[in-house]
């Protein structure tokens, strides 16, 4: 038996996957592919189904257990198997379902937990999670924090971030550290225009039967745009709150992102390269990691250019599996 007859005599429908195999441009697809299917096989054989056959629970018992351990890769293999159902459907194969089109990996589920979508996304977590903008409590200050990560800013800037850089004409916000500027976005609007015009916060004073009975009190006196009564804003202080506002929602049984400034920046990045690959500009995420490299700090031992390139790999990887998240 030849080496590639050997290659696919395990797999179900070997004649139409080799066909399918034989379409593929990249040896590495090939690879992936035959593997994936050579494992599917098993539970082929075991229900007398093709892959793009399979109904709804079917395909998700079969993929689950195919890709639940293939965190580097899964949204790789999960891209080719649907291109092969696709596929099956162009070629009029008698039975094929359209349980490939409603099926989300696990995986993709979990990377929801930890990323947004775009600005409407974070303003809808916001809502769910922080007191209205309207009651005009020390949330504010929380949103703030999490809308400047979602924008870019460097988190050892906005602690310095004075109401003074905050332009609402012009919908920017100047770091002064860099002199770079970062867009105030449509839905972020109402939460800068009352950080900028606040001089008291209300707290709840006390439970009343009717809900939450609020007292007033003056911010601590600055320009500190995320300054509280009375403290100015530290990145320690912004990092531990925002964690204490997910620990109390999850406690009380409610579902809430467990976001923090890294992954509100990586999402912010990624909303705004998805939106450019839409308008077909000419989109790098090379951009993206030579801004991180530029706010981080590294081993003094570590060659800049190799940094550079690990960055540029991970923040790759971590694009395909936002946007198999948001399935975009």
């Amino acid at each position: 038996m030849s080496r590639r007859a050997k290659e696919y005599s395990g797999l179900y429908n070997s004649a139409l996957k080799e066909a399918y195999i034989a379409t593929l441009q990249n040896k590495t697809e090939a690879d992936s592919c035959s593997a994936a299917f050579r494992k599917l096989a098993v539970m082929e054989k075991d229900i007398d189904k093709d892959l793009c056959q399979m109904g709804t629970s079917e395909l998700k018992i079969a993929l689950d257990q195919l890709l639940k351990n293939r965190k580097d890769d899964a949204y790789a293999v999960l891209k080719l198997l649907r291109a092969y159902v696709l596929y099956c459907r162009e070629l009029g194969i008698r039975g094929v379902t359209f349980a490939m089109d409603s099926y989300t990996p696990e995986i993709g589920d979990r990377s929801r937990d930890l990323y947004v979508a775009n600005a409407l996304d974070l303003a809808a977590c916001h809502d769910s999670l922080y007191s209205a903008i309207d009651e005009q409590t020390s949330d504010l200050i929380l949103r703030g924090y999490e809308w400047l990560a979602f924008m870019g800013v460097p988190e050892a800037s906005i602690p310095n971030i004075s109401t003074s850089d905050v332009d609402l004409t012009a919908r920017s916000v100047l770091d002064r550290s860099s002199g770079h500027t970062y867009y105030i976005y449509r839905e972020s609007l109402p939460v800068f225009e009352a950080l900028v015009s606040a001089d008291k916060f209300r707290i709840v004073h006390h439970q009343g039967e009717d809900g939450p009975v609020y007292a007033s009190y003056a911010r601590k006196k600055g320009d500190k745009l995320l300054r509280s009564i009375k403290k100015e804003p530290t990145t320690e202080d912004l990092q531990k709150n925002a964690a204490a506002a997910r620990r109390a929602m999850t406690k009380k049984g409610k579902y809430v992102r467990q976001l923090n400034y890294g992954k509100l920046w990586e999402s912010g990045w990624y909303s705004r390269l998805f939106e450019a690959e839409r308008a077909r500009l000419l989109v790098s995420i090379d951009v993206m990691a030579a801004e991180y490299c530029r706010t981080h700090t590294f081993n003094e031992e570590t060659n800049p250019e190799n940094t550079l390139l690990n960055v540029e790999k991970r923040f790759k990887h971590a694009y395909r599996i936002w946007k198999a998240a948001f399935r975009v």
